[in-house]
């Protein structure tokens, strides 16, 4: 499961569609066939190129969270911005229902694309697993959350 900060568009745009419209897409089904290959399958020997190949597959095994659920642009600005102050009010605010989102999916790992700042507070136990990179867990939940 990927946690995200916040969209900026309809997130039924990922379902049963191919990652192939923007880079983001892309990179998150790349990321996924990784963790699919390495973590679920054990594979050691995978390539770039491997990878790299597999980027237009379907997003089929992805779930995701938003933190903040809509994105608005910056006044004056033609693009949209993540405040860190306003998605930290939302995880306090939605707290609870973003515990039961993440619950409901129940994922194996969940992948912190800028969010782990967050997800201490989510997880006021979170703790990085000793002698890793990057890698948390909680005593509560048996998830493990990677930072990148």
């Amino acid at each position: 499961m990927f946690l995200l900060k916040e969209t900026w568009n309809d997130f039924s745009q990922i379902r049963n569609r191919p990652a192939r419209g923007n880079n983001f897409w892309r990179r998150m089904r790349m990321q996924t066939c990784i963790i699919d290959e390495v973590v679920f399958n054990q594979k050691k020997d995978i390539t770039y190129e491997e990878i790299f190949n597999r980027r237009n597959e379907d997003n089929v095994s992805i779930a995701y969270v938003n933190l903040k659920k809509k994105a608005e642009k910056e006044k004056g600005k033609d693009k949209f911005q993540s405040n860190k102050k306003d998605i930290f009010y939302y995880v306090e605010k939605d707290h609870k229902e973003l515990i039961r989102q993440i619950d409901l999916i129940n994922p194996n790992i969940i992948m912190c694309s800028g969010t782990l700042e967050y997800c201490k507070k989510l997880y006021n136990n979170l703790e990085p697993i000793p002698d890793s990179n990057g890698l948390y867990k909680t005593e509560d939940r048996n998830f493990v959350f990677i930072e990148f």
